[in-house]
């Protein structure tokens, strides 16, 4: 099974990030959009494991549990590769966010797994692949403020259903509520 820990949406808010994706797509000389049902916000990719490794993954999301929060998307950027931009949608400092993240990246490395070697860059994959016209401006989109309740966190795993990548939840741990 190819895994990983993620941050999930609300219909509303995929609904609004699809919006941008597409605007982001009509733009492009070429691309390959994420799928609306994809979206999502990952905090630790695991990579291939058996079933067999599910419960030290619980254990391990169930021990950095922190505080619930709110995320609050912001602009729109791009990982710059030669076989085609990353189109992404960030997101605001919270540090409920990366203290969640750095969190759970220490427990699932006395866990046994692999820690994330690379500083967390919390964002919203849109397209692939993209080709843009140099007179595109990232910063200039999606300029409105989204917002989204993060109350749990999910272990996702990645896989092919007849040919199309589907991200299926395996199992959740809610955060904290707040006082």
């Amino acid at each position: 099974m190819r895994l990983f820990i993620a941050v999930n949406f609300d219909q509303e808010v995929k609904d609004s990030i699809s919006r941008v994706r597409d605007d982001l797509a009509a733009l492009a000389e070429s691309c390959r959009v994420t799928r609306s049902e994809n979206l999502h916000l990952t905090l630790a990719f695991l990579g291939e494991y058996p079933p067999s490794a599910l419960p030290r993954i619980r254990r391990a999301m169930e021990n950095a549990v922190g505080n619930a929060f709110e995320l609050i998307f912001s602009g729109v950027g791009r990982f710059r590769r030669r076989e085609g931009d990353i189109l992404w949608m960030g997101v605001e400092y919270n540090p409920s966010l990366w203290a969640l993240a750095e969190e759970l990246n220490g427990h699932l490395k006395e866990a046994g797994f692999p820690a994330r070697e690379n500083e967390f860059r919390p964002h919203v994959t849109l397209c692939r692949n993209a080709r843009m016209p140099s007179e595109f401006d990232a910063p200039a989109m999606a300029r409105q403020k989204l917002r989204q309740r993060v109350d749990r966190i999910y272990l996702m795993e990645s896989s092919r259903v007849r040919g199309i990548l589907t991200y299926t939840p395996l199992l959740s741990v809610s955060l904290k509520s707040r006082e």
